[in-house]
C-alpha cells in the first residue's frame, strides 16, 4: 500500500489509513493487531504519521488488551522524534504530539489486562 504510485497524504489521511485501522481493530487477533500496527508505522512516511497521530493512537486504544503495544509506541515515538528534530517546521501548530501520547497512553494503561494462562505479564 505504501508503494502505491501517487499515494498522497490527503488520500492516506482520508481513505487509506482509516480503512487499514478499521481492519486492524476488527481482526481481534493479538499477534495480527501488533504486527499490522507496527507495519503501518514502519512503511508510511513520518510526515503522514504527524497528520494522523490521533487516529493511530486511537486504534491502539481499541486493540485487544493483550496486544503488547510497548514496541509499537516506542517505534512511533522514535520515528516522530527523529523526524521532528530534522524538520521542526513540519509539525502543524494544531498537533500536540506529547499531549496526544499522554492521553492515549493513559487510556491504554487504564484498560483491564486479560492474562492468558501461562503467559507472562505484558509490559504495556
Amino acid at each position: 500500500l505504501s508503494q502505491l504510485e501517487g499515494l498522497t497524504q490527503e488520500f492516506y489521511v482520508a481513505e487509506a489509513l482509516p480503512k487499514v485501522l478499521e481492519q486492524v481493530v476488527q481482526c481481534k487477533d493479538v499477534m495480527a493487531q501488533q504486527y499490522l500496527l507496527d507495519s503501518v508505522i514502519q512503511v508510511f512516511p513520518d510526515e503522514f504519521h504527524l497528520h494522523t497521530l490521533d487516529q493511530i493512537l486511537t486504534a491502539c486504544t481499541q486493540t485487544v488488551p493483550n496486544v503488547d503495544l510497548k514496541h509499537v509506541m516506542c517505534r512511533l515515538m522514535e520515528r516522530l522524534t527523529n523526524f521532528v528534530q530534522q524538520n521542526p517546521e513540519a509539525v502543524p501548530d494544531s498537533v500536540d504530539i506529547f499531549g496526544m501520547f499522554r492521553s492515549h497512553l493513559q487510556t491504554i494503561l487504564e484498560r483491564p489486562f486479560q492474562q492468558q494462562a501461562g503467559a507472562p505479564p505484558a509490559d504495556l
